[in-house]
């Protein structure tokens, strides 16, 4: 049924390539046009998931709110635990945090 829906979704795709490889008869065109269609795929998969990613971020930073606020925690005792988990790290661990947040711009 997967197979099916996905058929289904992807129909102008399949004709523009069918058309290209059987009726053009050109194989380089198909290619070409293969290749952009790949790319536009993965760039939808992309945003999907980096959007996808930020719903959760807004979630659980919504969740963690509500718990702080439940509790009654000040800003003082935040900043505290903060630097307790900060000075936790290993030098090692502290470069590919930063590593990876300098990788997603952040």
């Amino acid at each position: 049924m997967k197979a099916y829906k996905t058929l289904l979704s992807y129909w102008l795709e399949i004709l523009i390539g069918a058309v290209l490889l059987f009726w053009i008869d050109s194989v380089k065109l198909f290619l070409l046009y293969f290749l952009v269609a790949y790319l536009v795929s993965a760039e939808k998969r992309t945003d999907y998931i980096r959007k996808l990613i930020r719903v959760a971020q807004v979630a659980n930073e919504g969740k963690l709110m509500a718990i702080i606020k439940k509790l009654k925690i000040s800003k003082e005792e935040l900043d505290q635990m903060g630097e307790n988990i900060e000075n936790n790290f290993t030098e090692e661990q502290r470069k590919s945090l930063n590593k990876d947040m300098d990788d997603l711009g952040l």
